[in-house]
């Protein structure tokens, strides 16, 4: 026996109920599609926020060494004004390097964070911390000079070099740069303002 009566059936009834199925089935894509976007935008906050404070941490270190370095070259200035450039230096004549927290960054690597940043903001943060690490590398190679007798930094002249190197001010500019602009600063007003604190000509 048929479970109903063809003559019985409401096609207009039947119609209306296919599309709220679809409708439904539309609706809980969207739903969990928005839901997804809702969790990635809390994993992007997050990793913006812990970066920002790795940034902030590193940015206090630039500026402490910056000021140690400059104190070495305003030294080793008088020596090569006594003793010409190519005067050696004392073996145990060192300076500290860089080592900077890269923590937060690689865990927002790792959880896919970065993949899902504005493409502006992930550039500057790529690029800050591939200048932190390029200073780390340089003073790897001043300890490894110094402690073997390399052939270079050796002299006065050799040395101020690595020091103008490490004083560099595309570093800190670049750090404060990315830091600002992870704090809510608009990318376009920070750029000139740093261009202007760390590039403008002397005088």
């Amino acid at each position: 026996m048929p479970l109903f009566k063809q003559e019985n059936m409401s096609w207009g009834v039947l119609a209306i109920e296919m599309v709220a199925i679809m409708l439904s089935v539309v609706l809980g894509f969207a739903l969990n599609e928005w839901r997804a976007g809702q969790a990635e935008a809390r994993q992007v906050a997050i990793a913006q926020e812990s970066i920002a404070r790795e940034l902030e941490q590193n940015l206090a270190q630039t500026n402490q060494q910056r000021a140690r370095f400059q104190a070495i070259d305003d030294s080793l200035a008088v020596l090569q004004e006594q003793r010409g450039p190519d005067a050696r230096l004392d073996p145990f004549f060192g300076a500290p390097g860089f080592l900077f927290n890269r923590g937060a960054y690689e865990a927002a690597r790792a959880s896919g964070a970065l993949a899902h940043m504005d493409f502006d903001i992930l550039e500057m943060i790529t690029s800050t911390y591939f200048v932190q690490e390029y200073r780390v590398e340089i003073g790897q190679l001043f300890i490894e000079q110094r402690l073997n007798d390399g052939p270079y930094l050796q002299t006065v002249g050799d040395y101020r070099s690595w020091m103008q190197a490490m004083l560099n001010p595309d570093l800190p500019a670049s750090q404060e740069r990315t830091l600002r602009v992870l704090q809510g600063e608009a990318i376009d007003e920070v750029r000139p303002q740093i261009e202007a604190k760390y590039f403008a000509p002397e005088g």
